[in-house]
């Protein structure tokens, strides 16, 4: 199948991307999916090549959302709770605790997480935080979570999630923190 985008133009594309927005897209890896979206989105837009999408982009996309409807059509979401669990493991047992030494109590210890997808990392922080740590229990704690696809983050923000989202979480905390509904899980 022949693309509006060529390997010529995806080196632009994927310059301009990192420029905006610090996300690296390998051609090896993002090609076609970025191919297809930009297919997608010129017939949308009624025009008929890379070039006319590419100048609408740049130049006449004051508001962003075109640039927005780009991010949240290239990034990949994959995500679930408790993925990477050595990972929270090391930020419960070591990191917290170090800082919490460091840092004056009074300060609360701020966590960014980022990209966040539809909120399963800084939730599964806040659990293993709260299930695990002592630290939480001496200071105060703040877990934010951000990603840059818009639609990831309202989804987040609803915090309902399917059982593929919640398969790795234990038993215990599972029924502890959350509530089995008809169309998900909350």
């Amino acid at each position: 199948m022949a693309y509006l985008l060529s390997k010529e133009n995806f080196a632009k594309m994927s310059e301009y991307v990192y420029r905006k927005s610090g996300i690296f897209l390998e051609e090896d890896k993002h090609f076609d999916k970025l191919a297809k979206y930009v297919d997608a989105r010129a017939a949308e837009l009624e025009v008929d090549n890379f070039r006319k999408y590419f100048y609408k982009l740049r130049f006449e996309d004051k508001s962003g959302e075109e640039f927005q409807a780009l991010m949240n059509g290239v990034t990949v979401n994959e995500t679930y709770f408790f993925r990477e669990k050595d990972q929270f493991e090391v930020l419960v047992n070591k990191i917290l605790p170090e800082l919490h030494e460091k840092l004056p109590a009074s300060k609360t210890l701020r966590i960014l997480s980022s990209p966040c997808s539809t909120g399963e990392e800084p939730y599964s922080m806040i659990l293993h935080i709260v299930e695990e740590g002592t630290v939480v229990e001496q200071r105060d704690i703040e877990v934010v979570g951000i990603d840059i696809d818009s639609t990831v983050i309202e989804k987040a923000k609803k915090a309902k999630y399917t059982d593929r989202s919640v398969h790795a979480i234990p038993k215990g905390i599972l029924a502890k923190w959350f509530k089995k509904k008809a169309l998900g899980i909350n």
